[in-house]
């Protein structure tokens, strides 16, 4: 799971940078009894068009879903990126 979420992080970060000329990234992370929750957003520009998920958001969507995830990008009225994953018996994030 902390494995899955510093990918999560490191993409939203190489994104916020790279195309939205971002110097700050936030993170919240909040939990249930069954899911971790992780919502990433920054402080750079707004998206003008629907997001593509090319190759880094590809891949971390693949990864998220390979441990029974869920990912969503939405960029209205900003960037956010949302990663839930399943505890696992004994998961620590």
């Amino acid at each position: 799971v902390a494995s899955v979420m510093t990918s999560a992080a490191t993409e939203a970060l190489t994104n916020a940078v790279r195309h939205a000329q971002a110097t700050t990234l936030f993170v919240e992370f909040t939990e249930s009894d069954e899911f971790y929750f992780a919502r990433y957003t920054n402080d750079g520009n707004v998206p003008e068009k629907e997001i593509n998920e090319g190759g880094g958001l590809g891949s971390l969507r693949k990864r998220v879903e390979s441990v029974s995830g869920s990912m969503t990008v939405t960029h209205i009225p900003e960037f956010i990126l949302t990663v839930t994953l399943p505890k696992e018996r004994g998961d620590i994030l």
